[in-house]
């Protein structure tokens, strides 16, 4: 995590890509976090098609988990940005998002892509972790890329690691 993203109380916003290439990997990787999320008191939200798998590798603990369905919360870029705003603001959270890539237009993916970026600034102040999924199986090539330059944190098999080529938003540039 960048020094400048810390806050006085000791709590920070982390802006997480989680790059998966299997159903296992996906559990390895999110359930613990969930898990541990449950465990400090935050809220927790899951927006992903992929509901079924996590709730049944949480058992009873997926009963304390919000859900939303990613087709409403993605389907404007920017009503998402203002969602998430308003889910973190004042409360200790996390949300495991997953938009769905396949089918948009390059411009609702660029639009997308730069939203994903915008939430690092916008949410800086929030108590929140974002997880955003990346199904490497599915999701075309250049979203695959962005999600290391969107996310100053990449999670993987060894735990979180920060991104090399991440950039402020003020410093994303698009073809």
């Amino acid at each position: 995590m960048r020094p400048d993203r810390a806050r006085a109380d000791g709590e920070s916003f982390q802006h997480v890509a989680v790059p998966y290439d299997s159903d296992a990997s996906l559990l390895g990787l999110v359930v613990p976090r969930v898990r541990a999320a449950l465990g400090e008191g935050r809220r927790v939200l899951m927006i992903t098609t992929r509901l079924p798998l996590l709730a049944e590798a949480l058992g009873p603990d997926a009963d304390r988990v919000e859900t939303r369905r990613p087709a409403s919360w993605y389907a404007h870029p920017f009503r998402m940005l203002a969602a998430c705003h308003d889910y973190t603001r004042g409360r200790r959270t996390l949300v495991v998002g997953e938009p769905g890539w396949q089918g948009r237009t390059e411009r609702e993916t660029g639009e997308l892509i730069r939203c994903e970026s915008v939430l690092n600034a916008a949410l800086r102040p929030a108590t929140a972790t974002l997880l955003c999924l990346y199904d490497l199986r599915a999701v075309p090539r250049d979203v695959a890329d962005s999600c290391q330059v969107n996310h100053p944190v990449l999670l993987g098999p060894d735990g979180e690691a920060p991104s090399a080529r991440y950039v402020e938003p003020y410093e994303l540039v698009l073809p």
